[in-house]
């Protein structure tokens, strides 16, 4: 279980790693922040909480 949550992790990280369109990004970077955040463990929510912080930081 905490292996596949780190891996589904890494996975949304990729998948948003490269900006296209900002806004579009950001809404969408949000509602995945939300689903993750009920649907998977807490270990990985805190490293798309972590990760979401440090890009709206840049």
């Amino acid at each position: 279980m905490h292996k596949s949550s780190f891996t589904h992790s890494i996975v949304f990280i990729c998948l948003h790693s490269e900006p296209s369109n900002r806004s579009i990004l950001d809404t969408w970077k949000s509602i995945n922040v939300i689903l993750f955040a009920f649907i998977f463990p807490l270990e990985s929510y805190i490293l798309l909480f972590l990760f979401t912080l440090y890009t709206y930081s840049i």
